[in-house]
């Protein structure tokens, strides 16, 4: 055989790079921290690299999100649990196909000065921590309509009942009293349970001997609107000289009182319309509304309240 000269050419190898956003961190019991762990395909690299960490103290956790990938980054989260306080080097390794690399990460574990110290929360000015029944003498129920908005054509009242509904002329057809003796006995039920249990007044319209009113958008009063608006809010009408806060809704809610109604979140809505009468309140005492966040954080814990004490569904559908 004719000898002859041979070449060959050798190729780098296909691997990947594993790199920390930081080599060392000091991390707190009982809190958590995060890492990012990037990944770098090298000479064509296509597989997938699976990341663990090793050499963690015990009571110390560590997990990735997410724990496989080809390229790109990772978030490393670390709890230092009940690990012992103490500097420790974990390995953060990669392992794809034939090929493991890995990165060193001196944690620091520190002991949480403050475990187990209750919260102390801060205090709040005006202050809300108060008795409503301590600050209003006794209400009577009311008796008298406040005729602050034209077009009205009929008002419903209802024995023993604080609210009334009005509406004019242009009501949709689908309110009818098999929608509004319900709603009204809803509205009863549950603001006599946050005066005379949970200890909070009436709204401002009832404080002054009126029902407290609950009118109809799109029925051809004041309020305004079209017959087949959606959605209810807490308003108010300016008459003399005042506002006066009141409830306004659409035909949609009040029509989810009615039996025969087949809507999908009729009892979310029956329980956004009580929402909405806690706005009313919340409207006429001067702490809340110098304190915003009470509007709907307040309103919400009020309905969720009276819901946990009594067992009532209180879900409502829209907020505002």
């Amino acid at each position: 055989m004719t000898g002859g000269a041979a070449f060959f050419r050798l190729a780098a190898p296909q691997d990947f790079q594993i790199q920390l956003s930081t080599s060392s961190l000091t991390v707190t019991q009982v809190l958590s921290s995060a890492v990012t762990v990037s990944v770098t395909p090298l000479n064509g690299f296509t597989g997938t690299v699976s990341l663990s960490v090793s050499d963690a103290p015990a009571g110390f956790y560590a997990y990735f999100n997410p724990a496989l990938l080809q390229s790109g980054a990772s978030m490393l989260l670390l709890e230092p649990g009940s690990a012992v306080p103490g500097t420790y080097t974990l390995k953060v390794n990669g392992v794809g196909g034939f090929t493991v690399q890995s990165a060193n990460l001196a944690v620091t574990v520190v002991a949480d000065s403050a475990a187990g110290a209750a919260y102390t929360w801060p205090s709040y000015n005006p202050n809300l921590d108060y008795n409503f029944t301590n600050e209003y003498a006794a209400v009577n129920p009311p008796t008298n309509i406040l005729n602050d908005c034209s077009g009205v054509t009929t008002t419903i009242t209802m024995p023993s009942n604080w609210f009334c509904f009005r509406f004019g002329a242009g009501k949709h057809s689908l309110v009818t009293s098999n929608a509004w003796i319900p709603m009204l006995q809803r509205l009863n039920t549950d603001f006599a349970y946050f005066r005379e249990v949970m200890g909070w007044p009436p709204d401002k319209r009832a404080k002054q001997g009126y029902y407290s009113s609950v009118y109809l958008l799109g029925s051809g009063t004041c309020v305004g609107g079209a017959s087949n608006d959606l959605g209810g809010w807490m308003g108010s009408i300016y008459s003399s000289g005042q506002d006066w806060p009141m409830v306004l809704l659409s035909y949609y809610p009040v029509y989810s009182f009615d039996p025969a109604c087949t809507y999908s979140d009729k009892v979310a809505q029956q329980g956004a319309v009580v929402h909405e009468a806690i706005h009313s309140v919340l409207a006429g005492l001067p702490g809340c509304k110098q304190a915003c966040w009470f509007q709907e954080g307040g309103n919400t814990w009020l309905q969720k309240g009276r819901s946990a004490r009594s067992g009532r569904a209180t879900t409502a559908a829209w907020a505002g």
